[in-house]
């Protein structure tokens, strides 16, 4: 029933660290793409975090941060293996001249996530995403359906922005930015043609890998502003942890790649205007369940 609800502390001996507790926005960095990778927009992650941010130079214009998230995932209650996900993020920013850049690596993986049932699947706990695209199996522990394995994911990310002129074009600043990120999964099940516990043959193994890139032109923050981005993603079945992926790519989830065009314009500070388009299709021929299963390998699908 809440949105959020947290603690913060930021000791005043330290201004440089942040430590979150409770139902909290997301403390993980990841560039303001169209349709994200990881994480959608409005996740709001539960657990605890630990945010460092180390500013330097003359005007303080350079920063290191590190990121870190441990966040229950689940709350079982036949097993004492609550699925978990654990994230830890490092990168560094600058605004130079006219631009402004961040860049950051990192990696997540979670635990017990192969005890956890996906959506219908009769299970004592479940997850409450219908996207489905991830590659599942039988747990001999209930005899229901459950992630093949856990997550191991590394990725890397930036956004660069350029202010290429003071002056505005049509009320909008003279911005263009830059973004793009590349993920693997790293987990051994999902890349194995053979589901080890099941002996199930698995159609298009070894979808694993997400990437994206991005350029925008304006800001739409003011009144009178607006801004219009370009995104092209790939984003293979099990590249990444499809439960809280972006839900309007598609139908939601993964195992699909196309293209996002997004404009947005500001009527007054408080009040914008935003239109959405997602061209996207099927990646692989593997018969995904809920979200995921509608369309076939190849097959366009327009969402506006």
């Amino acid at each position: 029933y809440f949105d959020l609800f947290f603690a913060q502390l930021t000791p005043p001996w330290a201004d440089w660290l942040t430590v979150t507790v409770g139902k909290m926005n997301n403390p993980i960095w990841q560039p303001h793409f169209a349709s994200p990778m990881q994480y959608d927009n409005d996740v709001a992650p539960e657990g605890l975090a630990e945010q460092i941010d180390f500013k330097f130079g003359p005007k303080e214009q350079w920063h290191l941060f590190a990121n870190f998230a441990q966040l229950p995932l689940d709350e079982i209650a036949v097993s004492s293996n609550d699925p978990m996900l654990y994230e830890f993020q490092g990168g560094v920013g600058a605004t130079v001249g006219a631009v402004t850049f961040t860049a950051a690596g990192g990696a997540y993986f979670t635990q017990n996530l192969d005890d956890m049932g996906i959506q219908g699947s009769g299970l004592p706990a479940a997850s409450s995403s219908p996207n489905r695209g991830n590659l599942a199996g039988l747990n001999p522990l209930y005899g229901g359906k459950t992630y093949a394995d856990d997550f191991t994911v590394a990725y890397g990310r930036a956004e660069v922005a350029w202010t290429f002129s003071k002056n505005a074009f049509l009320e909008t600043p003279c911005v263009l930015t830059f973004a793009g990120e590349y993920m693997k999964n790293l987990g051994g099940r999902f890349e194995d043609s053979r589901f080890h516990d099941t002996g199930i043959e698995v159609e298009s193994p070894d979808e694993t890998v997400g990437y994206t890139g991005q350029v925008g032109f304006g800001k739409a923050k003011k009144a009178g502003q607006w801004g219009i981005a370009y995104q092209y993603k790939h984003l293979e079945a099990d590249a990444t942890w499809d439960a809280i992926t972006d839900s309007d790519w598609g139908y939601g989830g993964t195992d699909r790649s196309g293209h996002v065009v997004k404009v947005a314009y500001n009527v007054r500070e408080w009040w914008q205007l935003g239109f959405a388009a997602f061209v996207t299709q099927k990646i692989s021929n593997r018969p995904n369940s809920g979200n995921n299963a509608r369309g076939i390998e190849g097959e366009d699908l327009l969402r506006v």
